[in-house]
């Protein structure tokens, strides 16, 4: 018997091909094996990125509605904000012109008053003149009669 690389060499060539046909049978089945074991390894890869993907667009229109829909609690607040700040501006607008008018009605009383007054004096000044004036011309007729 003679060894050849590990493998024995038998009298018969039937006996070395049937093992060397094993052990090539053996290999491809192994290679077969290798294969079926990447592809099920790339599929799951494949299918974790596909999920990954999805899951980061299902996260990325979630985060794009959450933005959105504060922009439009913002805008909303903002005109709240702004309405209010103009109505009190209408309030306070309002108040001072009343005040004003009030301030105004207020003074054209006053003076009302104080020109009734002061006419008043005039009156009761000419009056007084008349008065005087009556009965200095009759207090002398009356005197001298």
């Amino acid at each position: 018997m003679v060894h050849i690389s590990g493998l024995k060499l038998v009298t018969h060539n039937t006996t070395v091909l049937l093992m060397i046909d094993e052990k090539a049978q053996n290999a491809w089945d192994q290679t077969k094996e290798a294969a079926a074991n990447t592809n099920q390894y790339v599929q799951e890869k494949a299918g974790q990125a596909t999920q990954y993907g999805a899951d980061t667009l299902e996260s990325a229109k979630q985060t794009t509605a959450d933005s959105a829909s504060t922009a439009q609690k913002k805008a909303v607040e903002a005109k709240d904000f702004t309405v209010d700040k103009a109505g009190q501006g209408k309030d306070v607008a309002s108040d001072r012109a009343g005040k004003a008018g009030q301030y105004s009605a207020d003074s054209a009383a006053s003076a009302k008053d104080t020109t009734r007054s002061y006419l008043q004096g005039g009156v009761d000044a000419v009056k007084g003149a008349v008065l005087g004036a009556k009965d200095a011309l009759f207090g002398q007729s009356g005197a001298s009669k």
